[in-house]
């Protein structure tokens, strides 16, 4: 009896350490089912240009396995098929203000605008033209001193995304994280 209560004791903090949540600074990411993981500075993707340290997840889509990244002016277009194409933007704090990005949307928005969610990091909106729909997301988010914002991309005139389209493209937007550094060299 002492046997199994010894044994006991001794495991049961190594029980607990391997279960507990606290997982430290190495553990590997977390990326929901359906989704992968893009490095937005990966040669592959021929954006080491950029500079972003940073990554996001993005649709993992048997139809359209490929994720078109394309530089522009402030960062990059990530594109996967035709229900999934946004901004990923490095900004200032004027990107930030939501409140006037509401104000610059509306005035902007040659339909009516109805926002759906507005909290202190996104904004969410239907633009209505008559019986027709298409719905808009704004997201900011600081990593480390940068200021990022993410929006679905409004330059292409043929992306009409419905609300479960812009709901995944926010999903991705919020898993915008920072690139860990590398390991020293020993």
């Amino acid at each position: 009896m002492k046997r199994i209560l010894f044994i006991a004791a001794i495991a049961s903090p190594l029980i607990w350490m391997s279960c507990s949540g606290n997982k430290g600074a190495d553990a590997p990411d977390v990326i929901p089912k359906g989704m992968k993981c893009v490095v937005l500075n990966d040669k592959n993707l021929h954006l080491d240009s950029t500079g972003f340290p940073a990554k996001i997840n993005v649709p993992d889509s048997n139809f359209y396995p490929t994720v078109f990244a394309n530089p522009t002016a402030s960062g990059i277009e990530l594109k996967v098929g035709p229900h999934f194409d946004m901004l990923v933007n490095i900004g200032g704090t004027e990107d930030a203000d939501l409140a006037k990005q509401k104000t610059l949307i509306g005035a902007a928005d040659a339909g009516t605008s109805n926002f759906i969610v507005s909290d202190s990091t996104t904004l969410e909106w239907e633009t209505k033209f008559g019986d027709l729909s298409i719905f808009h997301f704004y997201y900011t988010t600081k990593i480390g001193t940068a200021i990022y914002f993410v929006r679905d991309n409004i330059n292409n005139p043929d992306n009409q995304f419905k609300k479960e389209e812009v709901e995944k493209m926010m999903e991705s937007a919020k898993s915008l994280r920072a690139l860990p550094a590398p390991a020293p060299k020993s």
